[in-house]
């Protein structure tokens, strides 16, 4: 069914929210909770921390959750935007946005795990002085995951949402290259040693893409006018 221009603009305000929300509960996760517990090549210090602050480590993982929640929630609000603008290209952003939500919900499962293999060595039957490394091993898996492919797909996710934006008349073109822009700076995780070298200068246009996107649809939702002047469903 069509949407009237109400109900589109109304469904952009909500998919803005919604990304919002995501946006802000994953930087809550990575500087409350990760980036404050978790020691790099520290095996010792990282679970001494995390047995030291459990609830923030599970808030972290709670946080986690309602990222992937209302991601997935505005992956299917834009996809009922954005569909008349080409079918296939729509698609194809549905697909890789789904996947960077199934890759980093396996690595919050990897966040928990860690944790529950500090609180109950005894379970996993090795020597007590190996848990730690476990624990850490765990959370190095997860971070290769969630970096090094989730990021790379929703890299893919955002340079596709920033085409078609760019080629929709009821959002400005700018909008449409700063999320180009933000997919394309993810890329180069793919390469973790890349990725290394260039983390400090990705963070910058993604965060701007991401927020601009966010709070242009939370806003000021889209062009009502111009909503009638979408051309037609493409194939491709």
């Amino acid at each position: 069914m069509e949407l009237s221009a109400v109900a589109a603009r109304r469904q952009a305000r909500l998919a803005g929210l919604l990304y919002l929300v995501s946006i802000t509960a994953r930087m809550v996760v990575e500087i409350a909770a990760r980036r404050r517990l978790i020691v790099a090549d520290d095996a010792a210090a990282t679970a001494a921390n995390l047995l030291a602050h459990p609830g923030l480590f599970r808030l972290g993982f709670a946080a986690d959750l309602v990222a992937f929640a209302t991601f997935l929630g505005f992956i299917a609000l834009v996809h009922d935007l954005v569909r008349p603008l080409s079918a296939g290209l729509a698609r194809c952003a549905l697909l890789f946005g789904t996947v960077s939500v199934a890759v980093h919900a396996v690595t919050a499962f990897l966040h928990l795990a860690a944790l529950r293999v500090l609180e109950r060595p005894e379970a996993l039957g090795i020597g007590a002085d190996s848990v730690p490394a476990l624990a850490h091993l765990l959370l190095r898996l997860r971070s290769i995951g969630f970096h090094n492919v989730g990021l790379v797909f929703l890299g893919l996710y955002l340079l596709a949402i920033g085409i078609l934006v760019c080629r929709a008349r009821f959002l400005p073109r700018a909008l449409g290259l700063l999320v180009a822009a933000a997919g394309a700076a993810y890329l180069p995780y793919v390469e973790p040693e890349i990725a290394a070298v260039v983390v400090s200068w990705v963070l910058i246009p993604a965060a701007i893409g991401q927020f601009a996107l966010a709070l242009w649809l939370l806003l000021f939702g889209l062009d009502a006018r111009r909503w009638p002047e979408r051309p037609p469903l493409a194939a491709a």
